[in-house]
């Protein structure tokens, strides 16, 4: 079972140097697959930073 549903707000634990996003930085699942999850992260203003695949290992639940 998977740990995070759509719509999830989680933390990546580590950066996507390639993106210029740190690790820590808030995203929001979009999709849960078997394998993984679609997620999505954005800037202050809503743009995508990046949209795409995240393994269950590499998010944690962002807490407020």
């Amino acid at each position: 079972m998977s740990q995070f549903a759509q719509f999830d707000a989680v933390r990546l634990k580590f950066g996507l140097p390639e993106y210029a996003i740190p690790a820590g930085s808030g995203a929001a699942v979009l999709e849960v697959y078997p394998e993984g999850y679609e997620i999505e992260v954005t800037d202050a203003h809503g743009d995508t930073l990046y949209l795409g695949s995240a393994a269950e290992d590499e998010l944690e639940p962002l807490v407020k």
